[in-house]
């Protein structure tokens, strides 16, 4: 799933237009509570996503499946 939610928890435009950069940090620029909402939405996902739980528990699970192979390797 995408990190980013347009007008959610961020803006998304595309990086070799900028015309619509700049249309969009205006636009961000006028509207200071909404942009400071997205930015609290962006920061939390972030954090949820990233924090050293989840990383913890993402790389013990890439572990055991590299040991399951590795064991179901051995058996045959």
């Amino acid at each position: 799933t995408e990190i980013i939610e347009d007008t959610v928890n961020g803006v998304l435009v595309s990086p070799k237009n900028p015309q619509i950069i700049a249309r969009a940090i205006i636009q961000l620029a006028s509207k200071k509570k909404k942009s400071e909402e997205m930015g609290r939405r962006g920061r939390k996902e972030i954090e949820k996503r990233f924090n050293t739980d989840t990383y913890i528990a993402k790389m013990l699970n890439i572990y055991k499946k590299i040991l399951d192979k590795r064991n179901l390797e051995k058996t045959r």
